[in-house]
């Protein structure tokens, strides 16, 4: 039996005759005549975007948001943030040189028609901040090699839409790709194997849809991650190790999910790392010392987790932090007094763990359940730190209120002590409440302080109490936000607020 031989065209090859046979059919004139159909798809153009897409006129000297290359065919598409609505045109596949096609925050519904899948020339494809559907159709990640090796595309941005199904993870393969963001969607499914992963892949954000399983370990091979966000899902299992070892890595957020097991230890490997969030996880374990290695670190939240052991000294060696929160973790011992060191924090939160320290001397020794600092971009007003108690009606500790009105907290604890000297004096006082006395003083510098000392503690049963009465605060200008504990302005200083 004589056997047949099988012909298999290179890859390069391939790609060639592929676009050869694509382009008989194509004129700038045919090109015309598809723009045109994509605007007869167009059912709201509220800022007149398209106005200038008439037939009289040349698309690539006359039509808004349109570009040609030098042979006169179509090559970009771009039209963001235009509020268009309608659906999409199949018969933008007929622009066969088509290589940019950015149409984020429209208003564009319906799906992806499947004639996209024609489309090999693309480079960049951002459909993101619409209001599609359906599933991805196969032009991105089919599992032909051949159309895979001769993809060029580098960006695919699908991020806040209404996808479902499946998603084109095996994109992922593309030898170009360095931007995949499919986030804020609906779908499911698991992150597969990412062996091949592109060398080019600098963001990866599969946030905000329903995907289960594992994060893959051969994630570790994609080396020049930039961005790995994969929060708000359903993914288990541990945080992959070797994950330290992806040192070009700026933001890591998996927060909100179902993995458990400890945090790696080697995040310090991470030197350029701005944003670690892994909020609201199974974690266990400690805190790793070396965390404090990542100088450029700007946001740590590990927050909602059972993490235990004392807060790592080291960590509020973190200069550039401006927000850390550890809250409802498991935490014990004190707060490190380098706390000052914070100079750049807007936001603090350590409640909710089993942390103790001394603050003010002569004022009160508290309990520390709920230690909190911000500091608002907007206007810079005031820090506030507050201690308040979980909920026990068991609690003997003194309950104490302090607020701080000043851009930066005291960097030494010698100036909060000599701050304390006048808190109690009569002079000092400055208001009295329904349960409570309030005294203030200046610290060095012009820090002005005030504490409310609440002095019938068995009225308060609980934290809900104890944050009713903290609501009183008022500033006579404007009400606090229901949003907030306590809001109280700098007019503290000239003695006008009422407590």
């Amino acid at each position: 039996m004589r056997r047949h031989r099988q012909f298999h065209l290179p890859n390069a090859l391939f790609c060639s005759i592929l676009c050869l046979l694509s382009s008989i059919t194509v004129s700038p004139a045919n090109e015309k005549e598809v723009l045109l159909q994509f605007k007869g798809n167009i059912t709201d153009d509220p800022s007149n975007s398209l106005s200038s897409w008439v037939s009289s006129g040349n698309p690539c000297e006359d039509y808004k948001g349109v570009s040609c290359n030098s042979e006169g065919f179509v090559e970009r598409i771009v039209l963001w943030n235009t509020s268009l609505a309608g659906v999409l045109s199949p018969a933008l596949s007929g622009l066969r040189f088509l290589r940019i096609l950015t149409l984020f925050g429209n208003r564009f519904s319906g799906n992806i028609p499947e004639e996209y899948a024609d489309i090999h020339s693309l480079w960049k494809i951002n459909l993101s901040s619409n209001a599609l559907s359906g599933s991805i159709p196969e032009f991105i990640g089919t599992a032909q090699e051949q159309i895979l090796a001769c993809q060029s595309l580098m960006l695919l941005d699908l991020g806040s839409n209404s996808f479902t199904g499946l998603a084109p993870f095996s994109i992922l393969e593309m030898k170009n790709l360095t931007y995949f963001n499919v986030s804020y969607n609906g779908f499911s499914g698991q992150i597969p194997d990412m062996a091949t992963c592109s060398e080019k892949l600098e963001i990866f954000d599969a946030s905000g849809n329903d995907l289960d399983g594992d994060i893959p370990s051969s994630i570790t091979r994609c080396k020049n991650l930039k961005l790995l966000a994969l929060e708000l899902n359903r993914l288990k299992g541990i945080i992959p190790r070797g994950i330290q070892d992806l040192r070009r890595l700026l933001v890591i957020k998996l927060g909100n999910n179902s993995i458990s097991g400890t945090i790696p230890n080697g995040f310090g490997n991470i030197e350029l790392l701005e944003v670690l969030d892994l909020h609201n996880l199974n974690l266990v374990g400690e805190i790793p010392d070396d965390i404090s290695n990542c100088k450029f670190l700007l946001e740590l939240d590990v927050s909602g987790n059972n993490l235990d052991g004392e807060i790592p000294q080291n960590l509020y060696n973190l200069t550039n932090l401006e927000v850390l929160d550890l809250r409802q973790n498991q935490l014990n011992g004190s707060i490190p007094p380098s706390l000052g060191n914070m100079s750049r924090i807007q936001y603090l939160d350590l409640s909710h763990n089993l942390l103790s320290a001394v603050i003010l001397t002569g004022v009160c020794l508290v309990s520390i359940m709920n230690l909190k600092a911000r500091s608002r971009k907007k206007d810079e007003q005031m820090t506030i730190v507050e201690s308040t108690p979980l909920g026990s009606t068991e609690s003997s500790v003194i309950i104490g209120k302090l607020v701080l009105f000043s851009k930066s907290l005291p960097s030494k604890y010698e100036d909060w002590e000599a701050g304390t000297k006048a808190l109690l004096d009569k002079e000092s006082m400055i208001g009295r409440g329904s349960i409570g006395t309030v005294y203030k003083t200046d610290f060095e510098g012009g820090i002005s302080i005030a504490v409310k000392k609440l002095e019938t503690l068995g009225r308060i049963r609980n934290q809900d109490e104890f944050e009713q009465e903290i609501g009183r605060i008022e500033d006579p200008s404007r009400r606090p936000s229901m949003a907030e504990v306590v809001q109280v302005l700098e007019s503290i200083r000239n003695g006008v607020d009422s407590y």
